[in-house]
Parts: C-alpha cells; sequence; structure tokens
C-alpha cells in the first residue's frame, strides 16, 4: 500500500470523458512460433507480472477528498479483467494498426480495477503481432514505462523465483480517512513552511531570470496561450497515427548542426507542423507554443510507477520558412527553456502538485468539459501542442516466444489541447507516434507524413549548405 503523490494524483483529478488521461505503449511484436496465441501470451504475462507489482495495484480514493488516493493489492484482480484479444479486418497494414489503437484510446480505463489493459492484435503483415498496453498515467510516466517494458521483457531465467501473492482486503473509510488525517500531521504539515519557502524563492528567481533572458520564454504556469487551429473543446474519439525514422539520420542531424537530438525532434515537428498548416490552408504566422515533459529524475534512478516529471515550456517556429533558419530558432526556444526551468527548479511542480486538493482540480475540470469551455474566449490552454521524447530502450528486447521489432508511445490531450507528439527511441528507430482528438485535427497521418517528410527536406538543406 502506497499513497500516490500529487503528480501522480492530478492525472485522475483532471480526466473528464473527453479527455482520458491514460498512455499508449504500441509494441510490434515477431512471434518465434508459428503457433503464437492469446493464451501463450497471457501465461507469459502470469509468469513475469510478478515484477512489476503495480499491475495488480488498484487506485482506491479517499473519502471527501482529504488526500492524494492509495495504491493497494486488488484483492480480485484478474487477468481475464485486463486481456483483450482482436484481429485487424484487413490486410494487416500498419495504418489499420494505427486505427484499431485510436479505437483502444478513445474509451477510458474502468477505476474499479487496476488502471491498465493489454491488448493483443493479430492479423498484421508477416505474421507479426501487436501488443498495446494501455496505462493510465497515475501509475506510470515515461521513464517508468521504459523501466516497466524492459523488466517485463526480459527472459525467464529457470532460477527466478515468484514470491507468493497474498493480497489483504481493501481498507474501509474509516481507516482512509484516520490514514489521511495521519499522513497530513506526519509529513505534509512539517513540509509545508519549507515547501513554502522554497517555491517562492524558485518563483522570484525564475522571474528574475526571465526578464534579463535575451530570447522570449515562456512560463507554462503563467502565460496565457492564444488559440490555435488545435485547440478548443474535445471529443472522446481520438485518431492516431506512426512513422518510424532511422535514428542514424537523426544523429547524424545533430552533430552536423551542433545541436541536440531533441533540438532535432522538435525542428521536425515544427517543419511538419507548418507543412500541414500550409496544406489546410492556414499558415502559421506565429511560433506554436509546446509544452515538453523533463524527467525529474537523478540520474541513474529506476522506477517502476509513479510519474516524476517537470513541464518545460517553449515554442516551435513553424512560422518560419528556412528549415535551417527554423532549426536554430527552435533550438534557441529550447535552450532558453530548459535555462528557464533550471532556475525555477524541476521538483517545483511535482511539490506544488502534492499540496493541490483534489477538489481544486477535479470541480473546475468536470464544470470546463460540462459546459465547453475551452470553445469560449479567455479559456486557459495547457499548450498548442505537446511533444514528448522519451529514450527507449536500447537493447533489442525478446522474450522465449517473440523478439520486439519496433515500440511506439503516446501520452494522453488535455482538456483544450488537441494534439500530442511523443516519440520513443528503440535500438536503432526513432518512432513518432501522433494522437489528437478528431474533431481539432481529423487526418493524424498527414501530419505523420509531413514529420516524415521534413526530415528528408532538414538532410537535403545540410548537404547544399
Amino acid at each position: 500500500m502506497q499513497r500516490l503523490k500529487g503528480g501522480d494524483a492530478v492525472y485522475l483529478y483532471q480526466e473528464t470523458p473527453s479527455a482520458p488521461q491514460h498512455t499508449l505503449k504500441v509494441s510490434i511484436m515477431r512471434p518465434l512460433h508459428p503457433h503464437a496465441d492469446k493464451e501463450r501470451a497471457k501465461q507469459f504475462f502470469l509468469a513475469t507480472i510478478h515484477r512489476v507489482p503495480a499491475l495488480r495495484w488498484r487506485i482506491v480514493p479517499v473519502p471527501f477528498g482529504l488526500h492524494h488516493p492509495l495504491a493497494i493489492e486488488d484483492p480480485e484482480f484478474d487477468l481475464d479483467n485486463h486481456f483483450n484479444h482482436v484481429a485487424l479486418p484487413g490486410a494487416g497494414t500498419m495504418r489499420e494498426l494505427d486505427e484499431m489503437v485510436a479505437q483502444i484510446a478513445s474509451n477510458p480505463l474502468d477505476r474499479n480495477r487496476p488502471l491498465w489493459e493489454m491488448w493483443m492484435i493479430e492479423g498484421l503483415e508477416d505474421g507479426r503481432l501487436a501488443f498495446v498496453l494501455k496505462a493510465h498515467h497515475a501509475i506510470a510516466d515515461g521513464m517508468a514505462s521504459v523501466n516497466l517494458f524492459t523488466r517485463m521483457l526480459s527472459p525467464i531465467s529457470p532460477d527466478e523465483s515468484v514470491p507468493e501473492w497474498r493480497p489483504r482486503g481493501l481498507p474501509g473509510a474509516r481507516r482512509l480517512v484516520l490514514g489521511a488525517i495521519r499522513d497530513h500531521l506526519r509529513y505534509d504539515a512539517l513540509k509545508f513552511p519549507e515547501f513554502l519557502r522554497t517555491v517562492l524563492a524558485r518563483q522570484k528567481s525564475a522571474r528574475i531570470h526571465r526578464k534579463a533572458s535575451q530570447v522570449p520564454v515562456f512560463d507554462p504556469m503563467e502565460d496565457i496561450i492564444p488559440p490555435s487551429r488545435f485547440n478548443g473543446a474535445l471529443s472522446p474519439r481520438r485518431g492516431f497515427a506512426t512513422r518510424s525514422l532511422p535514428l542514424a539520420d537523426v544523429r547524424a542531424l545533430k552533430s552536423q548542426l551542433e545541436g541536440t537530438i531533441n533540438d532535432v525532434i522538435l525542428a521536425l515537428v515544427a517543419g511538419g507542423l507548418r507543412r500541414y498548416l500550409q496544406d489546410a490552408g492556414a499558415p502559421a504566422e506565429q511560433p506554436l507554443i509546446t509544452v515538453i515533459p523533463v524527467s525529474a529524475d537523478e540520474p541513474g534512478t529506476e522506477r517502476l510507477f509513479g510519474n516524476n516529471i517537470a513541464i518545460m515550456g517553449s515554442r516551435l517556429h513553424a512560422d518560419i520558412d528556412d528549415p535551417l533558419e527554423r532549426f536554430r530558432a527552435t533550438r534557441e526556444s529550447t535552450l532558453a527553456a530548459k535555462q528557464f526551468l533550471e532556475v525555477y527548479g524541476r521538483n517545483t511542480l511535482p511539490s506544488i502538485t502534492h499540496y493541490l486538493l483534489p477538489a481544486l482540480v477535479r470541480i473546475p475540470r468536470q464544470r470546463e468539459y460540462r459546459l465547453k469551455l475551452a470553445d469560449e474566449p479567455g479559456y486557459k490552454y495547457p499548450c498548442q501542442v505537446a511533444v514528448s521524447n522519451v529514450p527507449g530502450p536500447r537493447e533489442r528486447l525478446e522474450t522465449e516466444q517473440a523478439v520486439l521489432e519496433s515500440l511506439y508511445s503516446v501520452g494522453p490531450l488535455q482538456e483544450g489541447n488537441g494534439l500530442n507528439i511523443t516519440v520513443w527511441s528503440y535500438c536503432d528507430q526513432l518512432n513518432f507516434s501522433v494522437i489528437c482528438c478528431r474533431k481539432r485535427v481529423p487526418d493524424p497521418d498527414r501530419i505523420a507524413t509531413a514529420v516524415e517528410t521534413e526530415l528528408e527536406v532538414l538532410k537535403e538543406c545540410v548537404v547544399a549548405h
């Protein structure tokens, strides 16, 4: 049993029917045996689930929202409630798989069970299988998911011991309330004065740094974001599209342009969105405001549960026509954002969310959803587009039954923000995933194609110069 941190619980509080807060991990597997089936896959998960105890944890809210929920072993855990088996209806193309994933993404998870599902999808070309892990963001961020995948797909040793599972019953309301009061008194109240001093000092330093910065700095906590084509009230229906780019090409561009891999990724997204908006007849006249999740973990930390992320606000210069100039401007904006975040503190936002009362987030979000306030003037949008870049497994993963060929991932949309682009590296691949609200972006595959095209354009520009 453990209490969720504020950075975990906030994903539960801000969830609405049109903005479910789950993430998706799409694994393309090549079976090593000709008769891979659902039962074999289930048996493998049963044999390795002890490596990730959080997959048996159920999230239990505290009465009256007196504290953040608890993660408790579910005494009624049954893998059959989490494992689903479907087949693609057509030729088994990646486009068809993307459409299936979009349907899976459109429905929220059942909060009366551990907050994850596994979908086994048959019918891909060349006999491959896809596994879609749909997990609530409250239980794992990108770094925790990388560690989770690595653990679960490691070979099973004959000497590996499986501990006996003995779950207890769920606590009653009285125990939950008393535990909430105890934790507030023992931990939160004692730490609050130091928390307040630190946050106020960090905010003051950040304001001073921002005024002195020669490059405009975006503060995701305070700044008002103008609406874009991607902003407005969301519908529950999702779109999904993927592309896999050679990691070697991106590394080469990073060296040639004297930037980072993340700089190249953001430049590709900026160029791809510029191309998409031009084709849609709505060219970007200003940079696109983006928020970028950044790990707040210390180097070497291995987490299998929860979140520890800061939010970096930056600008994608989709308003600039020249690809090299666009790269340089986006790189400068990102560098300024990194410097601002270091002054503000990577752990400042996680500590603030810990002291948020559930009702302060949940009630306004439900009202926004019910009244569709994101369509009204003056709404505070979280961003115009969210972009994530997570370093995935560097070594090829395989089990006794299959080899992991490709790995895609994407996070949730927040109310008012209809586009999220997530990039995961895996071995020699850089895999882009686009998830969107169909109401805001009806054609996500065009964005994925535009990003792919932008890689070739940027390579040609580097050679020409």
